[in-house]
């Protein structure tokens, strides 16, 4: 079975003062092997006890939290000369252990070479296209996710390979999904393809994670929040060249039946909604 850790950024209002703040939601998708999701958290273990020391003994879990933005605001304290304020375990880092720290990173995601997606829904061009109904961008998300991974499954393994979504738990998302938006969204979707992939062949919502009870998993989770934090770099600030986010490309899905060519991870890894049409990026294989 695959196990697809789902993270987000921003949210699905559609108000004006929501766009300004937050003028994409953004779906992020990590897919590893059942198999490794513990050796994964504990590899993780062994980096933060490497990088955090003490900290990482505590009792409260937050204080070592590995997070794209943690590690974003950790630089830029540290190119300007100053210390990471927080959380408590990132204080003592420096500008040497803090590349360490990425770096391992890094060489998790190449051991393990998870797949990755993320879809980006861009909330004022979404406002702008005239339509009889508007939809939720979580519920446009959700639903080109749940294309993308049968359509993995059915490619992969014929149908015959499980999918598990993994999240945080969010009320609003599952509303979503019982109100029956992420389905008419997917319908809309599939009307228009040729031949629509199966969706009977992935579990079609997230199970929520506990992480009180769920540990491991929210180790594992934490790989899928810093490959988000990195997508932002591109499809909220347009740099699609951000050394984080090039690391991470081979990693993103692509088409099936296309060579790897630049490009290839349009429409596939990474989906961006309405459609518009980038320059053709190119990321290293590895």
């Amino acid at each position: 079975m695959l196990i697809f850790y789902v993270d987000e950024v921003g949210n699905g209002n559609l108000g004006t003062n929501s766009i300004a703040e937050h003028p994409w939601f953004i779906l992020g998708a990590m897919g590893i092997r059942d198999v490794n999701r513990r050796s994964i958290a504990k590899a993780l273990g062994v980096i933060k006890q490497q990088y955090f020391g003490p900290v990482q003994q505590t009792q409260t879990w937050g204080n070592t939290e590995i997070k794209g933005r943690y590690l974003a605001q950790a630089a830029k304290r540290l190119s300007n000369g100053k210390p990471p304020l927080k959380p408590i375990g990132y204080q003592t880092l420096t500008s040497d252990s803090l590349d360490r720290l990425v770096d391992s990173l890094f060489r998790l995601y190449r051991t393990f070479s998870p797949v990755l997606y993320a879809i980006g829904v861009d909330k004022q061009r979404h406002l702008s296209i005239p339509r009889r109904v508007t939809y939720d961008p979580i519920a446009i998300a959700y639903a080109y996710l749940q294309q993308r991974l049968a359509m993995l499954v059915e490619h992969t393994s014929s149908g015959e390979e499980g999918i598990l979504m993994l999240a945080d738990e969010q009320k609003e998302h599952e509303n979503l999904f019982r109100n029956g938006q992420v389905s008419s969204v997917r319908q809309n979707l599939q009307a228009r393809m040729h031949k629509a992939p199966d969706i009977g062949a992935i579990i079609a919502k997230p199970v929520w994670i506990d992480s009180d009870e769920m540990v491991v998993d929210r180790e594992v989770a934490q790989l899928a929040d810093f490959m988000l934090y990195s997508v932002r770099y591109g499809m909220v600030e347009g740099n699609w060249y951000h050394p984080w986010l090039e690391k991470l490309g081979p990693h993103f899905a692509r088409h099936w039946g296309a060579n790897k060519t630049i490009g290839a991870v349009w429409n596939a890894g990474i989906t961006i909604y309405p459609r518009i049409y980038y320059r053709r990026i190119q990321w290293a294989e590895k």
